[in-house]
Order: C-alpha cells, then sequence, then structure tokens
C-alpha cells in the first residue's frame, strides 16, 4: 500500500508561537490557566495540562495572582478588559495574523464601516473577531444568507482566517454584486491564513492520486474539518480522525494507495502514529 503525504500540513507558525510561548511562561511560574483550549487537539491539550498549562471556561476560576492566557484564536476587547479589571496577568497567544484581523476590524469600525465576517459564528476565532467590531459586526456563512442582511452604505468584508479562498471568493463576489445594485461602498479585506490555504492546496495535490483520505486533527478544528470537507468534496473516500486509535482495517481492505494531510493544530507525533499504523497494517494484510 502506497502511503502518500501532503507537502504542506501540521503546526503552523501560530500554533506553534502560542504553545512555546505557554511553555516558557509555565516553566517559570509553574502553572498558567488558557480562557479555553490553547489550540483545537486533544492530544496537545492532553500534554500542555501535564506541563501546567490548564484549561479553564471562566475567567472567574483563574486564581486572583494567577496568569490569564488568550488563546491561539484570539478573543476580544471585552475580554482584555476583564482581565485589566482583574488584575489578572495576561499571557495574549493570539496568532499575529488573527491579531491582524482584530486591527483591520476596530479600524473600519471606528470609521464607520458595518462589518461582515465570512465563518462560524459560533467559533471562538469569530466571536473574538465581533469583539473588536464594536456592535457593527455580524458573521455570515453563505453567499446566500446575505441575501437577508440589511447592508449599510460602508462595509467591510473579512474572513475567519481558516475558511477556504473558493468559499471566501464566492461571499465576497455576492456581496460585490449586491453593492453593485445598491451603489454601496465595499472594502474585502483577504484575511485567510496563507499556511492554511497551503495545507489547503497541498490536500488538494493528493487526492487524485489516492483511493483513501485520512484528515488527522482535533473534530472542533475549523482548518481541519474544511480539509475533510476538501477531501469529500472530491469523492475521495475521507475518515477524519484526532488519533491512530481511531483507524478501522476496513476502510483499507483492497486499497492501493492512502493520503494522509493534518491541521495546522495537529502534532506531528500524531501524524507518525498514524503513519506507521498503516505500514504495520500493510505488512500484516496477505
Amino acid at each position: 500500500m502506497n502511503i502518500i503525504l501532503a507537502q504542506e500540513m501540521g503546526f503552523c507558525y501560530g500554533v506553534k508561537r502560542a504553545i512555546e510561548m505557554a511553555h516558557a511562561v509555565a516553566e517559570e511560574r509553574g502553572e498558567i490557566h488558557t480562557l479555553g483550549q490553547l489550540v483545537h487537539n486533544p492530544s496537545v491539550i492532553e500534554r500542555l495540562e501535564q506541563d501546567g498549562i490548564g484549561v479553564v471556561s471562566d475567567m472567574e476560576t483563574v486564581p486572583a495572582d494567577g496568569i490569564a492566557t488568550i488563546t491561539a484564536h484570539g478573543a476580544g476587547k471585552a475580554v482584555t478588559e476583564q482581565i485589566a479589571a482583574r488584575d489578572l496577568e495576561l499571557l495574549d497567544a493570539t496568532c499575529p495574523i488573527v491579531s491582524k484581523v482584530h486591527r483591520i476590524v476596530q479600524e473600519h469600525a471606528e470609521r464607520g464601516y458595518q462589518i461582515l465576517i465570512f465563518g462560524d459564528p459560533q467559533h471562538k476565532e469569530v466571536r473574538g473577531i465581533l469583539g473588536w467590531a464594536d456592535g457593527r459586526g455580524m458573521a455570515v456563512e453563505s453567499p446566500e444568507e446575505l441575501d437577508s442582511v440589511p447592508l449599510r452604505r460602508k462595509i467591510c468584508l473579512v474572513s475567519q482566517t481558516t475558511q477556504t479562498v473558493e468559499r471566501f471568493q464566492a461571499v465576497a463576489r455576492r456581496l460585490m454584486d449586491l453593492a453593485l445594485e445598491d451603489a454601496l461602498e465595499v472594502h474585502v479585506v483577504n484575511t485567510l491564513c496563507f499556511a492554511t490555504t497551503k495545507q489547503q492546496a497541498a490536500a488538494r495535490d493528493i487526492l487524485p492520486q489516492v483511493d483513501v483520505m485520512i484528515v488527522v486533527g482535533g473534530r472542533n478544528s475549523a482548518n481541519t474539518t474544511h480539509l475533510a470537507e476538501i477531501a469529500r468534496e472530491s469523492n475521495t473516500r475521507t475518515y477524519h480522525i484526532e488519533t491512530a486509535v481511531e483507524l478501522d482495517p476496513a476502510w483499507f481492505v483492497r486499497t492501493d494507495s492512502v493520503g494522509i494531510t493534518a491541521g495546522a493544530s495537529t502534532p506531528d507525533w500524531s501524524v507518525h502514529e498514524v503513519v506507521d499504523w498503516l505500514k504495520g497494517f500493510d505488512a500484516a494484510s496477505p
């Protein structure tokens, strides 16, 4: 069985940076608390907790002398204000690309623009971006949704950083069509993560060569989920797993070639475990 790895996959710069920042402070202080999962991957979170980097869902549970850590996905302006109000020490591990989106949104909101964010309104990154829109923002998930949105005279469109290029383009095109009909002013800002876009392209590159595609990463990871969606859209049998434990021998019976890709918050060790499992299965097959 041929195993083909995507050329671009695994930890991105923002994830590496967040983990390194958290480790450095935890080693010095003993423990820190992240406001939600530092990155969306259960295996990584488990190892971080062993190193004194715990997850809290409520800022009130952070000790008075503790360190409150904003995760790689970022947070709204109100969160930093609440941390300051409690006089907690802040460790901001927001991905620099997400921070850039925050600045773009804040600047346009201050200038009176309506802020439209293409993305999942329930995702932590999108909620954080909305928190910089000064009440002028809303999230949209599809081009069709724009038809029912009351548009203002000036609009700024940005994207959740992990969305696909094609879907963002579709939303931008529909918004421009509506703007031309009503003479609206529209600023479309490409806020997609370049690393995520490269991973998506790399996954597409190997899809024609494989019978089965394995996508490794957290089920709550948006960029990993999009990789699985891209693979399924090509009609390739696709399985989204978090660890090698989930692999099923039945998936690979009479399979000549298997592709592997992984999300931006997936550690190398998770990919290596999948590769080792596949090699073991292949060796044991008649």
